[in-house]
């Protein structure tokens, strides 16, 4: 039971007199968008986050007080956080290892998990050996090994593949069955919560909105929040004359139609009032054929601006009364095509307008934000937009490499924005994955176009890494522009001239700088190492207070590695700015036979999230961390907000995004606008500074004045700008990189 819970991080509220009552045995999953709470629910029942009110109980007995060692509960982590230097039998073992239960014991438990879990057999493999699922389910033994009263699961399968997600949600829901352990779920994924859960609470700003069955949300949402978080984000404006047994709706652009109330007819969550918004999900609505007037039907007439192909069914993006809705059709109707969309009675939800509030209003960003995301969603690794003609609109598409918060940046942020700016114009964006894997899908799209000869190509902006950023412009991919936008001389750091060893000098401007910096927490550290020097003597004063990811899971431990052989070695200059010389590999070993050395007073973290979530729990006092990777996960309150950063010297690296502009971008004058755009001082400020956490991409000195004093404080709290400008590093040249890469698997990591 939970009563008024209230935590705070700092000045801020992460959770505002939440409710929650959950039975004995039952599963409930935590639904919600990010920064609404859910994992700061689950950490202050674990006893991770401080409790500023309210009470926690578990049958009957009140646990906030407790120390977490005392709660009885078990959180597996989205990032497994399990111990790369451990067999999977000992990860599963370690909680009662901590414990001090007798061997035998130890033994026994551990073998009736690998048993349980499928990994028999598995037992004395190197967790780093094991596929994603099988971690996962290591992750799982070691909190079901200390049985719990309560197991808390935050986001354990979003790192996985689809196919292994799906067999896993199910397995784990076996287990918790046979088990009879009751257990809270945080997940972002709809289906998932629903396939697993008894009951589901939606989470918005820090409280429950609803609690309630699959079914009952599913049915009966209790907000438009709620029904479109439920899918049911389609959404139009109605004026409605109710009567006792019926409602006759309109839509602005329309006629009017008759609905039955009762059963068969719509949800309504209220009385009926003069103006409702309709919700209703892209299933639930089809395209009619000519002349066709169904009963108890809502019709709405559209134009078709793009199709998306799903497998079974094709999904219309159909722009209808100034907004873009999505509708499931068996066959494929052409863009440009006059549609008109039926919608069942009994499968909208009506809310009173005055509920939705702007949510009802044609220039609805959120509206647009859930559009937007499921036609991504629906397409293949590239969704690229095209014009309608009915629409005379121009559609500008934006690809771009990284994480899904790099898509929600352009859809949700710029977007939006360079649309008021530019009428007619809508922007596109898609995303290609993370990391140099999803530049490199960019770079095969663009490369295949060139060598098909395409005349126009269907990539107007791209945002890559420096790696096939350099390899783009050698192979005459990209066009020189940056010279022909006012923001291109606001940019001075040499990561705008070079990228890693290739001159990519007006080519590119930078979306943002990300830094790698030392994390740490100043209670058990007041005076960090300032130095690759000094930590290493620290390490050996305090053994196994410092952790990273050595290079597997994360470039946050690859960044520490490329600094310490730059720092140990001598040869920074030489490895970022070439030429390149094979015969400096015996030097870096060398230098890397010091960090085999270091690694043996060291704490081995699973990857980038695990650094943090070991400093969070206290298991490290210091790690090397992503700077807005840290700052998001404080503002989110997953992370002590009293933690600190530093940058060790002679430097640690950190990399660029890169604006760039394909050779034959189709839109190419519209394309530098909108680049000319999102590096403004004030679109920096706002969206990549204030929102995302990220280093600016041009000059600092520019966005300053664009910020108020909290945001740069916070920005640059503990890195003032001329020390990122003196410590902040770019990774070494390509071959450099991987130099240093073989030579850490043949003389660390052996």
């Amino acid at each position: 039971m939970i009563e008024g819970l209230v935590v705070r991080l700092g000045r801020t509220t992460i959770l505002d007199g939440l409710d929650l009552q959950v039975a004995e045995g039952e599963l409930v999953a935590l639904l919600g968008s990010s920064g609404c709470g859910k994992t700061t629910l689950l950490r202050a029942i674990a006893g991770f986050a401080p409790v500023a009110a309210g009470r926690i109980a578990v049958g009957g007995q009140e646990i906030h007080h407790l120390s977490p060692e005392r709660r009885e509960a078990a959180l597996v982590f989205q990032s497994y956080a399990l111990w790369p230097h451990m067999t999977a039998a000992r990860n599963i073992g370690f909680g009662l290892e901590v414990r001090r239960r007798p061997r035998a014991e130890i033994a026994a438990r551990v073998a009736e998990m690998l048993r349980l879990l499928g990994l028999e057999g598995l037992g004395e493999r190197n967790v780093t050996q094991l596929s994603g699922g099988q971690r996962q389910r290591v992750a799982l033994g070691r909190a079901l090994a200390i049985e719990p009263r309560l197991l808390l699961l935050d986001e354990p399968l979003s790192n996985l593949d689809a196919r292994i997600r799906h067999e896993l949600r199910h397995e784990i829901r076996a287990i918790q069955r046979r088990l009879g352990i009751t257990a809270l779920h945080v997940t972002h994924d709809r289906e998932e919560a629903m396939v697993m859960a008894d009951r589901i609470a939606v989470m918005e700003a820090g409280r429950i909105v609803q609690l309630d069955t699959p079914e009952g949300l599913w049915h009966r949402p209790a907000s438009p929040f709620v029904a479109a978080f439920m899918g049911a984000d389609n959404r139009v404006e109605l004026a409605v004359e109710p009567s006792e047994r019926a409602l006759r709706v309109r839509p602005r652009e329309g006629e009017p139609v008759l609905l039955p109330r009762g059963p068969d007819g719509p949800h309504l969550a209220g009385p009926p009032a003069r103006r409702m918004v309709a919700h209703f999900r892209s299933a639930a609505a089809r395209l009619l054929e000519p002349g066709t007037m169904p009963a108890a039907t809502l019709l709405l007439s559209g134009t078709v601006e793009q199709t998306a192909y799903l497998g079974d069914l094709w999904r219309h993006t159909v722009r209808i009364e100034g907004r873009s809705l999505l509708v499931d059709h068996p066959q494929r109707v052409e863009p440009g095509a006059a549609v008109v969309v039926g919608v069942p009675a009994s499968a909208l939800h009506l809310f009173p307008a005055e509920d939705a509030g702007s949510s009802a209003g044609p220039d609805d960003e959120e509206e647009r934000t859930m559009k937007r995301r499921s036609v991504l969603a629906a397409g293949a690794a590239i969704l690229i937009g095209a014009s309608s003609p009915a629409s005379a609109e121009t559609v500008l598409n934006v690809v771009t490499a990284g994480d899904q918060n790099m898509v929600d940046y352009v859809n949700d942020f710029l977007g939006p924005r360079f649309e008021k700016l530019h009428p007619g114009v809508r922007v596109r964006a898609a995303g290609t994955g993370p990391g140099d894997a999803g530049s490199q899908k960019i770079y095969e799209k663009l490369a295949a176009q060139a060598q098909a000869g395409v005349a126009a190509w269907d990539v107007d902006v791209a945002v890559v890494h420096q790696r096939m950023a350099g390899q783009m412009v050698k192979e005459g991919l990209l066009a020189r522009y940056r010279d022909e936008v006012a923001t291109g001389k606001l940019v001075s750091r040499d990561t705008a001239e070079n990228a890693l060893g290739q001159p990519v000098g007006g080519y590119v401007l930078p979306m943002f700088h990300s830094q790698i910096a030392l994390a740490y927490n100043p209670a058990l550290v007041p005076n960090p190492p300032r130095t690759y020097a000094e930590l290493a003597d620290w390490v050996k004063k305090n053994p196994k207070q410092f952790g990273y990811n050595g290079i597997k899971g994360g470039m946050s431990g690859v960044g520490f590695v490329m600094g310490w052989a730059a720092a140990m070695s001598g040869l920074g200059e030489k490895l970022e700015k070439g030429p390149y010389d094979p015969a400096l590999k015996a030097e870096l070993e060398k230098a890397l036979a010091g960090l085999k050395e270091f690694n043996k007073f060291v704490t081995l973290t699973p990857g980038n999230a695990g650094t943090l979530d070991a400093l969070n729990r206290g298991e490290i006092a210091m790690g090397p961390v992503w700077v807005d990777m840290f700052y998001t996960w404080q503002a989110d309150g997953r992370l002590n907000p009293d933690l600190k950063l530093a940058l060790l010297g002679p430097g640690l690296p950190g990399q660029p995004m890169y604006y760039v502009l394909p050779a034959k971008a189709a839109n190419a004058d519209l394309a530098k606008k909108f680049i000319e755009f999102a590096t403004s001082p004030e679109v920096q400020a706002e969206g990549i500074v204030k929102r995302f956490n990220w280093y600016p991409g041009i000059d600092a000195q520019h966005v300053r004045a664009k910020l108020d004093e909290a945001s740069w404080n916070k920005l640059f709290t503990d890195i003032a700008p001329e020390e990122l400008a003196s410590k902040g590093r770019p990774f070494p040249l390509t071959q450099y990189f991987s130099d240093i890469l073989e030579a850490y698997e043949r003389v660390v990591a052996n």
